[in-house]
Parts: C-alpha cells; sequence; structure tokens
C-alpha cells in the first residue's frame, strides 16, 4: 500500500466556532454543523465518528465533503491524547475531470496536534468490464485527496486502546463472516465498534466474497429501492493467490428511518458498515476495493478479527437554520427531535 503524506488542514481551529448553547451545534466558515453525540459508560480509547449517512444518498444532498473538517471536528470533540491515532474505515470520493473515484477504504495515522499525518487510503472505480479497479487516494501521488462524497464512517483507535481478537476456523461449509461477527457481538454485548480484518495469503477456494461498487452519485431523490439498485453493480470478488485481503468497518445501531421507509422495514447496515480491497502480494499491485456486503467462509478456511469497542460515536450531520430551528439539511428535521429519537433507538 502506497503512503501518503497528510497535509496541513486548510481549516484551523479558529475557523470551527460553537454558535448553539443548547446543542453541539458547529459553524465552520459559513456552513453548519450538528454533532450527536453517544457515550457509553466504558472507557476503551476507541471512537467512531460518522459525516453524514444514508439520508444524504437516498435525498442525493450534501454529497460533498472535505475530509479535513471530519478531522478538525474529532480534534475538538475527543483527540486530547497527545501522539498518533490510526483511523479505519469506509468513505467515498467523487469522480473529477482528472481522479476516477469511488469506494475508498480509509488507514490513516493522524498527529494530534497538527492533523497532519500519513496515509494509505485506497479508493475503487469501476473499470468497463465491471473490474473494481484500485488507485491510491492520491492526485499528485504524494499527498492524499481530501474531497469525499456522500458519507464518512470511520473508527479512531490509538496504540494503547482497547480491543479483542477472535480467530475463527470454520469447520463446516458456508459460513457467513458477518453473520458470525452480529452474533459475538450480541453475545458479548458489544454494542459500538469498529471492526479489522486483515488477512494475508488466503486461498479463494475457502472464501466467497460478494460486494457492491457505486457507478456514480445519486442525481435526485430516491423514489424507491430499485434507484438505489440501478446506480450501482453488485458482484462476487474473486482472490489472486498469495493476495491480502483488508476489510474496515463500524459497527452499531444507526438510526436511518427514512431508509427503513423506503426498503419496507430493513435496517440500515444492521451487520455493521465495511469495505474491503485485496491485494496482489506476489506483483506488489492494487486489485479491486468495494463495499463489502457478505464473505462465507468454507470448511477449514481461518480469519481474524480485531474488534475495538467503542466509548462515544459522534454523527455529524449538516444542518441550517429554519424558523429559529436547527434542522438537517437532507430531511428537514429538528435535531432536538432527532436527538430524543435516535438516543432511544440506541439504548432500547
Amino acid at each position: 500500500m502506497k503512503t501518503l503524506k497528510i497535509l496541513q488542514p486548510k481549516l484551523l481551529e479558529k475557523d470551527l466556532i460553537k454558535i448553539d448553547s443548547e446543542f453541539p451545534v458547529y459553524n465552520v466558515k459559513n456552513n453548519d454543523y450538528f454533532v450527536l453525540i453517544n457515550s457509553f459508560n466504558i472507557s476503551t480509547g476507541n471512537y467512531i465518528v460518522d459525516m453524514n449517512g444514508i439520508d444524504n444518498f437516498m435525498f442525493a444532498k450534501e454529497l460533498l465533503f472535505m475530509d479535513d473538517l471530519v478531522r478538525l471536528l474529532a480534534k475538538k470533540l475527543f483527540m486530547k491524547s497527545k501522539g498518533i491515532y490510526r483511523r479505519y474505515g469506509v468513505a467515498g470520493t467523487p469522480e473529477t475531470e482528472t481522479f476516477k473515484g469511488g469506494e475508498v477504504l480509509e488507514y490513516q495515522r493522524i498527529n494530534s496536534k497538527n492533523l497532519r499525518g500519513k496515509a494509505s487510503s485506497v479508493c475503487g472505480y469501476l473499470t468497463d468490464s465491471n473490474f473494481s479497479k484500485t488507485i491510491a487516494l492520491t492526485e499528485d501521488n504524494k499527498s492524499m485527496r481530501e474531497l469525499r462524497s456522500v458519507y464518512s464512517h470511520t473508527f479512531w483507535t490509538r496504540k494503547d486502546s482497547k480491543r479483542e481478537i477472535i480467530n475463527i476456523e470454520a469447520t463446516l461449509n458456508d459460513i457467513n463472516l458477518l453473520d458470525y461477527i452480529y452474533d459475538y457481538l450480541k453475545e458479548n454485548k458489544i454494542g459500538a465498534c469498529g471492526i479489522r480484518i486483515n488477512a494475508r495469503n488466503i486461498q479463494d477456494h475457502k472464501f466467497k466474497i460478494k460486494g457492491r461498487v457505486l457507478k456514480h452519485l445519486p442525481t435526485q431523490q430516491f423514489k424507491d429501492i430499485t434507484d438505489a439498485s440501478n446506480i450501482a453493480v453488485e458482484k462476487e470478488f474473486f482472490i489472486p493467490k498469495k493476495s491480502r485481503l483488508i476489510i474496515y468497518g463500524t459497527k452499531y445501531k444507526r438510526y436511518e428511518p427514512e431508509w427503513t421507509k423506503l426498503t419496507n422495514g430493513h435496517v440500515y447496515e444492521r451487520r455493521g458498515h465495511f469495505h474491503a480491497a485485496i491485494f496482489n502480494k506476489k506483483k506488489g499491485e492494487y486489485h479491486e476495493c468495494f463495499h463489502l456486503r457478505e464473505f462465507i467462509i468454507q470448511k477449514g478456511g481461518k480469519i481474524r478479527v480485531h474488534i475495538y469497542p467503542v466509548e462515544s460515536i459522534y454523527r455529524i450531520y449538516p444542518v441550517e437554520k429554519r424558523n429559529d430551528f436547527y434542522v438537517l439539511k437532507t430531511t428537514g428535521r429538528k435535531i432536538d427531535e432527532v436527538e430524543k429519537t435516535v438516543r432511544e433507538y440506541i439504548n432500547e
């Protein structure tokens, strides 16, 4: 994986201004953001930061943002310890005239003092043959691209943060990894966590992987679920010999009522939101990058899963003021109503 520089953010701490006495609403360069904070009664040193969600995708609103905004808010909210924070997860980045864009797998090492650091983030775009070609997330081959699209769902951790490791060896065929992790978290009462899987020299016949790659960003509000299906390709991904597979994601009870309504009752990312990338170790080349949907393990297949229980979740919403109330720019819902319903949902 190519190492890229994370440059000094264009946004500074002085650009971040708290503008509401009751709720955590911040103004950044004439744009307003509400941060919904859910904290758990644990101390782990791990955090989830969600910028945007499926509502942005469904309503085709507020689709673009800069990643340094997310890092700036993270520093304000929880980056109190000096040193390096590691950041893993998923995002999107848009296509421009000079860059293909696509599904993003994030990995960054960020210095809490100046928000600079190093990144190995990659993205995958669809070729004419529906191959999700992976490229480094850079336009100049030196520094990380800042422009993101739709969402950024990442978890942040430090070297001394708490984690759990589970080693899985399938004794039967057709073991569903995402179901296995979901059941493990439920049994061990882990309500929210980051998840990291890094497997080397995996064998294709031991695993079946299905995923999704976006064709393009939505241009109008969805009317039904087919609108979401039509702008993406779902396919099976094959693993070359002597390859390396990386999966990063986050799992918690995401409250997305518009998605549940659109899909006739489905919960958004019930088992977690994951992206994955396959690297050809022998040739040292990038292979494919995608939104992971299913991971099936056959008998004899082995995988190691790192779980990072989080102590707080920070969900960032773009907002605006209407009739003296702050509302979400996507749905128009008042932030006090959103806060109440989200906390009830997570804690039920």
